[in-house]
């Protein structure tokens, strides 16, 4: 009975370990990826094995191009259903022209669904004490957006940054600039003291400098 109990810990014990380690493989807990035009599978965690409870994975993925969207296609969506996704939920954030556009889901009525989304998306998952479910596989990709609103929305929102780092880069070199020109007041100041007292030495020398002869004579 006792070796039963300590297998069963055991069990437990690795269970743990291997769920941990699903969830760091599948990059659980606050990731940040990069959206190419290439296909990139995002899973839950312990996929395809039921995800764990009580968890709350976040990444941020941004497009490599200030001008695309990220396309989100959905594979595979198994979730907890409840009324307004308040149990499990896959939640997904994008910001465009300063509103924010959410789409929450859970159940698996989403499947086949794309979603086009801006260049910087927020995905949450969530799960409660409950439930579990085989969770969710998705892509997401990117694709280069030409249209006249999308290059001036991302204009305005990175001119302002490139602002800033142009009169921070201006303060800087003008910082640098008054520092160089200072120390080199300071060295020339010195040099010219240096310079001074040695002319000073020079005609002590050349005052005093007399020969013996003349010497005894004033003595």
């Amino acid at each position: 009975m006792t070796a039963f109990y300590n297998n069963k810990e055991l069990f437990v014990l690795l269970s743990a370990i291997y769920a941990f380690s699903s969830a760091t493989n599948n990059g659980c807990g606050e990731v940040r990826r990069r959206a190419t035009e290439d296909p990139q599978n995002l899973t839950s965690p312990n996929f395809p094995l039921p995800y764990p409870r009580n968890t709350t994975c976040t990444w941020w993925i941004s497009s490599v191009y200030f001008y695309s969207d990220i396309y989100i296609e959905f594979k595979h969506l198994d979730i907890e259903d409840s009324n307004d996704c308040d149990d499990d939920s896959l939640t997904i954030y994008q910001h465009y022209k300063g509103d924010e556009f959410v789409v929450k889901i859970c159940g698996n009525e989403a499947a086949d669904e794309t979603l086009k989304l801006g260049r910087d998306v927020t995905i949450v998952f969530k799960t409660n004490n409950d439930i579990e479910r085989t969770g969710f596989v998705l892509q997401y990709y990117m694709v280069d957006d030409d249209s006249r609103e999308r290059d001036d929305y991302y204009t305005e929102r990175y001119s302002d940054h490139w602002f800033t780092v142009v009169v921070v880069v201006f303060v800087l070199i003008l910082v640098a600039l008054i520092i160089t020109i200072v120390f080199a007041c300071y060295f020339q100041r010195r040099q010219a003291r240096a310079q001074k007292q040695s002319n000073i030495e020079d005609i002590q020398f050349s005052g005093y400098g007399l020969d013996d002869d003349e010497y005894k004579t004033h003595i």
